[in-house]
């Protein structure tokens, strides 16, 4: 099954050498096309939210802020503030058509895989062969791993993106952001997690946070971020 493990680390290059204008690519010397770019969908975006506190009053200037706290994070998070603007807007869409494209691929790695026409024998002294290539516990949790880093990856593009705003985390865990001009925004957030062993190896999570909120003139909100409400990197868009 080490052909197989490597699948998908196999598709993530043939994605990066595609997107970097390469035609094709070889793999154990068969020339193979790099997939086309995921669809990118312009239904309505259904994200997931984080509860939080909003303060209003004439004196209170516009900003959000609060509290991050994770006992299994293997370091401090990244957050950012997206404006909902048209750009805002398309990066989100490409965002979800990539992440999605990813838990399609995983799933289709992770699953069993039938071969039609192959026959199956069975005997004391016959060679055996199955039809059904059965993926390992360890490759589907490498798999899950390499998937996680590119989810990783791909979040933090979005975030570092040029008009982002990046928010600062203090060694307290506190966190804020002021001076905002009032309208729509994003506000998303990883960090690595530490979940032991598994069968491939040291494995790492990642904890999400995410949450679309709108400021008026006047308004704070605050959030605390934990364990308690982090999600998957799979459950930001419904």
């Amino acid at each position: 099954m080490r052909r197989t493990a490597c699948s998908i680390g196999v598709a993530l290059g043939l994605l990066a050498y595609g997107a970097a204008g390469q035609s094709s690519f070889l793999v154990d010397g068969q020339e193979l096309l790099p997939p086309p770019p995921p669809a990118v969908s312009r239904e309505p975006l259904v994200m997931a939210s984080l509860a939080g506190e909003r303060l209003t009053g004439e004196e209170i200037p516009v900003c959000i802020g609060g509290d991050w706290r994770h006992a299994g994070a293997a370091g401090a998070p990244l957050l950012a503030l997206a404006m909902l603007d048209a750009q805002g807007m398309r990066d989100l869409q490409v965002l979800r058509a990539a992440l999605r494209a990813l838990d399609r691929h995983v799933r289709e790695e992770s699953a069993d895989r039938v071969y039609e026409g192959v026959p199956t024998i069975r005997g004391p002294h016959a060679r055996y062969r199955d039809a059904v290539v059965r993926r390992s516990s360890r490759d589907v949790d490498a798999a899950e791993e390499r998937a996680t880093r590119s989810a990783a990856h791909m979040l933090e593009t979005f975030m570092r993106a040029p008009g982002r705003r990046r928010v600062a985390v203090r060694a307290d865990g506190r966190f804020v952001s002021a001076s905002l001009p009032p309208g729509e925004y994003v506000l998303g957030g990883m960090a690595r997690v530490r979940e032991g062993r598994n069968r491939a190896g040291a494995a790492q999570g990642l904890a999400v946070w995410w949450t679309s909120l709108a400021l008026a003139t006047n308004t704070q909100m605050r959030y605390r971020l934990d364990a308690a409400n982090a999600i998957s990197w799979r459950d930001i868009f419904r």
